[in-house]
């Protein structure tokens, strides 16, 4: 029985039984894209009517025109549907990363696909499937260096990947610890671990309890160091050697734009300008938005602590960031 077709076919548009089919294959759909699958906002449902919304008058005309029987309209509904839930998923801030690093992969000659589907091994390194844990070669990418780049207007949706090969030069030491071949979700996990930026921009701004809201350095963040987890501690290591020197003196007085005026020696637009570049950069340096406040305190305190700081710069109690680094 071509049930399905004959409905079309009578109503000439999309009734119980098409719509029951949609929705069967938007939930199966979803269950393959994981980027989407990621979205706890929306379920399958949503996905099936935003497509039938955009692209329903569209998919009933080519159906009644191409289709013989409900099998031929099945594959038909999944097609138009998966195609469309892969455009959806690239639109996303994950997407957008994955598909930048597919491309990656393409172009530099030191990667290769794999026999398994969506994976990539280096050309001369082992093609079976890895079995390193992924929080391990998380690790690892944190331990190579990828440039800062601030993000513009222009390029606000465009993943920043650092300088030119500095990348590969990540997923090469990444696939050499892993021993084996990567899935291209797995690889795109580790990225967005190492660039949290490019996969939320939410973290572009940390939620207002994260950093504390007192304007001086209490005697319990004076030894916060002694009792914040290894992880927290290597972290905040790591975001102070990635600052300047410069950046070292206006990390204490970031919300004072008067003293930055003054370390910088330049006007107020410039000096804002400047602040906000420092902001975004700690943002993505500090990483891990729940262990912000631990990681900031400590890059302070070590600020505050370096001979370089003029005695202008030590006046008074320290300023820790009470603005949420939102500027």
């Amino acid at each position: 029985m071509n049930e399905v077709l004959k409905e079309l076919r009578d109503l000439e548009q999309f009734g119980p039984r098409a719509l029951d089919l949609l929705l069967d294959l938007a939930k199966s759909e979803l269950n393959r894209i994981p980027e989407l699958r990621k979205d706890h906002s929306k379920t399958y449902d949503d996905y099936a009517l935003g497509f039938f919304t955009e692209s329903g008058e569209e998919l009933l005309t080519a159906v009644l025109l191409q289709a013989e029987d409900d099998d031929a309209v099945g594959r038909m509904f999944r097609t138009w549907l998966h195609r469309w839930m892969i455009d959806e998923a690239r639109k996303g801030p994950r997407g957008r990363l994955r598909e930048s690093l597919r491309k990656r992969l393409e172009r530099g000659h030191q990667f290769v696909r794999s026999e398994v589907s969506m994976h990539w091994h280096l050309v001369d390194g082992p093609s079976d499937v890895s079995a390193a844990d992924s929080a391990d070669l998380i690790d690892v990418a944190w331990q190579c260096h990828v440039s800062y780049k601030a993000p513009s207007n222009a390029d606000a949706d465009r993943p920043r990947l650092g300088a030119q090969g500095e990348l590969e030069r990540l997923l090469v030491a990444v696939f050499n610890a892993a021993e084996g071949s990567l899935s291209e979700e797995t690889l795109t996990t580790i990225i967005a671990a190492r660039l949290p930026t490019q996969v939320d921009p939410t973290l572009a701004a940390f939620d207002e309890n994260v950093l504390p809201t007192s304007a001086s350095i209490t005697p319990e963040m004076q030894v916060i160091g002694d009792a914040e987890t290894t992880q927290n501690a290597e972290a905040a290591r790591r975001v102070y050697a990635a600052l300047t020197e410069l950046e070292r003196l206006l990390v204490p007085v970031i919300d004072d734009r008067v003293a930055a005026s003054a370390i910088l020696s330049m006007g107020r637009s410039a000096t804002y300008n400047k602040l906000q570049q420092l902001r975004a950069k700690l943002r993505e340096l500090a990483g891990s938005e729940s262990a912000a406040r631990e990681i900031l305190e400590v890059v302070i305190r070590r600020c505050l602590e370096d001979p370089a700081m003029p005695a202008s710069g030590m006046d008074g109690s320290a300023s820790v960031p009470s603005t949420s680094l939102e500027g």
